[in-house]
């Protein structure tokens, strides 16, 4: 089956949604809808899920989890297409989202300076999924970029409705400030 390349009208639709989801207004991802309108099957959708269950156990924060935990948690992602030069965190805003890099690069930057290069299978953010601080960096794509977005409202009803993967989180971040707390 022939799968035609996202059209620019379907590029702004992403980029509209993401910079609405960004200021918290609640809108449907469209990802969805426009796979299915060009006509992918849905056992490409299993597979496409699978991929995302391997991506997020791979993050220190959900390693823990059961492939039953994984996909509850996989079920709160959005993957959105990001054009190259799109800043995906901003340091010293509020931080509302957690990202796995799935395709493409991102560079990390502390007071204007790289600190960082990161690419397919990285992840960052993942702090303003359990607390409301400033972001200590900007990263923005270098490339195009596909990424898969968790919020922190999404994920803190998650917690709420799933205490096994909340225990398993605590211990994950426990597991990676304890280093540094000594």
């Amino acid at each position: 089956m022939h799968v035609t390349a996202p059209s620019a009208v379907d590029e702004l639709v992403l980029i509209g949604w993401a910079a609405l989801h960004r200021s918290l207004y609640t809108v449907p991802a469209p990802t969805v809808p426009l796979a299915r309108a060009r006509g992918l099957s849905s056992r490409l959708d299993v597979l496409h899920k699978n991929a995302k269950i391997e991506l997020l156990k791979r993050s220190p924060l959900f390693e823990g989890c059961s492939k039953r935990e994984l996909q509850k948690i996989a079920s709160i992602t959005d993957e959105l297409q990001l054009p190259k030069g799109t800043a995906l965190i901003t340091e010293g805003e509020r931080g509302r989202e957690f990202f796995a890099l799935v395709q493409g690069a991102v560079e990390v930057r502390r007071k204007g300076r790289k600190v960082a290069a990161l690419g397919d299978g990285d992840f960052f953010g993942e702090i303003a999924l359990v607390a409301d601080t400033p972001r200590s960096a900007t990263v923005t794509a270098v490339s195009p970029v596909s990424v898969l977005v968790i919020v922190d409202r999404d994920f803190r009803m998650l917690m709420r409705e799933s205490p096994s993967i909340q225990g398993k989180v605590l211990t994950a971040l426990a597991q990676r400030l304890a280093p540094e707390t000594l």
